[in-house]
């Protein structure tokens, strides 16, 4: 089990997190370069003779379509560390696209987190199909 209650799921040879990320792929592995590609967001360095580990993120796929790139998370609810991630890689890497998607209703539903970040209660709830 993963921390939100998810079950891993083998489908293709690849693990996803979740059945939901599962479908995705499924539906549209046909434009999926990479599954589970990591990024750098931050270089390793070294300050006062102590080395700081680089920062990294796995993001769930990377697509190409019409020669633009696009990474791909499964989002249920955004953390402050998914945020706060997701805004160093739109400064380090701005020639990639990146897009959150939740599940709902039976079909995807793209969530922008930037703009969503001011709604109410109510209306992120409707946003998140809770």
């Amino acid at each position: 089990m993963t921390k939100y209650n998810s079950k891993k799921v083998v489908y293709d040879w690849y693990i996803f997190d979740s059945t939901i990320e599962s479908k995705y792929y499924s539906e549209f592995k046909d434009h999926i370069k990479k599954v589970h590609p990591r990024y750098e967001l931050q270089s390793k360095y070294e300050i006062r003779w102590q080395k700081i580990r680089s920062i990294e993120y796995e993001w769930d796929f990377l697509l190409e379509i019409d020669w633009n790139k696009y990474v791909v998370d499964i989002k249920w609810m955004a953390t402050s560390e998914a945020k706060l991630k997701r805004k160093m890689f739109m400064y380090k890497y701005p020639e990639i696209q990146l897009l959150w998607f939740v599940w709902c209703k039976k079909r995807w539903w793209r969530i922008d987190y930037f703009k969503n970040e001011k709604l109410k209660k109510e209306e992120k709830k409707y946003l998140l199909c809770k």
